[in-house]
């Protein structure tokens, strides 16, 4: 029988995690660019490329989850999976980070500069990039975290996406409103600054990931009806690293977000991968990599090279990422299922196959 996508996740012993870790540290490799001070080289806008694929994995994963989910239950799940690792690592760059650097650097930090860092970026829109009279001796100057940006999309494509899979209409007609809504999406962003006159940063990026997010859904509505094969996975990162390399990126943001999604997806079926099994310290490297960076160079780390700023951070990082896992993200994870003042009645899955496909 030929594997399918959604047979080669169905398994709790997947590859995603890895995936995932990988993107997370070619979101540092797009990084080091600007925050070392470096030349741009071909690798500089990976980062752009690897954020749609955290989308994609994300629209797949929380399709899965909304559909087997009643929406406050999900919501919950949603909630503990990004909030509170991300209060905590705001806690952590303004208290800890932040006087740390301030001390081997000689400039000055300040508590109420540091509490309102903390304060005002609660909800996800950063309000405050930076703590005032730190990070002004690097060349990207007064950003103390700059990957937080995305998260605050993608909490709204879970709240987008939770109530439009309460419709049973939706759920009825699953495949082709989701295709709709993918090739809707598409087309948006290819005329989004030719006719649209999309200039908006807060609409622009929207419908970037929001098309990226709804590949990924989509690709969870046909995961038993596609394939896994070498030839179609080949093939997917081969139009993907196309993409990238020579179209324009809004043209890359329109066409990639189903083949890379594929491509993504089918290395997470691999069972050969363990690495991040049983540890996903993912979501961790994500929002600590920037803030150790930016330590990392006004220590004098930028003196490495662009290869070596790129191995120094990924390993500076490995260890808080850990702790993220340990102390926060997984301990907040055992409380997904704890009773709910409401909840709304779980909903089965339109398909048995693929239920136990680990979600985020």
């Amino acid at each position: 029988m030929q594997a399918t996508l959604g047979s080669s996740l169905a398994e709790r012993a997947n590859a995603l995690n890895f995936v995932r870790l990988v993107l997370a540290s070619a979101v540092v490799v797009g990084h080091t660019t600007s925050l070392g001070g470096f030349s741009p080289n071909a690798l500089t806008e990976i980062s752009s490329l690897a954020v749609n694929g955290f989308f994609v994995l994300s629209g797949f994963l929380i399709a899965g989850s909304r559909m087997r989910l009643g929406l406050g239950r999900y919501l919950w799940h949603r909630t503990l999976r990004i909030m509170p690792a991300f209060w905590v690592s705001l806690v952590v760059v303004a208290l800890v980070i932040a006087p740390v650097a301030a001390v081997a650097s000689g400039e000055a930090w300040h508590l109420a500069g540091a509490l309102t860092f903390i304060t005002r970026n609660l909800f996800l829109e950063i309000h405050q990039w930076g703590i005032p009279d730190t990070l002004q001796d690097v060349p990207y100057v007064g950003a103390w975290n700059g990957s937080l940006w995305t998260l605050q999309f993608e909490f709204l494509a879970y709240v987008v996406a939770g109530l439009l899979l309460t419709s049973r209409i939706v759920r009825r007609h699953l495949k082709l409103v989701l295709c709709l809504v993918t090739i809707l999406s598409a087309t948006a962003i290819a005329l989004a600054q030719g006719p649209l006159g999309v200039d908006s940063y807060f609409w622009f990026n929207s419908l970037r990931l929001g098309a990226s997010f709804a590949a990924g859904m989509t690709l969870w509505a046909f995961r038993d009806s596609l394939p896994r094969t070498t030839t179609l996975i080949v093939l997917a990162g081969a139009v993907s690293c196309a993409l990238y390399f020579f179209a324009a990126p809004t043209l890359m943001y329109a066409l990639t977000p189903l083949p890379l999604g594929y491509f993504l997806l089918s290395l997470g079926g691999s069972r050969r991968i363990r690495l991040g099994s049983t540890n996903d310290i993912s979501y961790g490297a994500y929002i600590y990599a920037f803030p150790v960076e930016q330590l990392l160079v006004l220590l004098g780390g930028h003196r490495l090279g662009y290869l070596g700023m790129v191995v120094a951070t990924l390993a500076l990082t490995a260890p808080l990422a850990w702790l993220s896992w340990k102390l926060v993200e997984r301990p907040a994870l055992q409380r997904k299922n704890m009773r709910l003042a409401t909840s709304t009645p779980p909903v089965q899955l339109v398909s048995g196959v693929g239920s136990g496909v680990r979600t985020k």
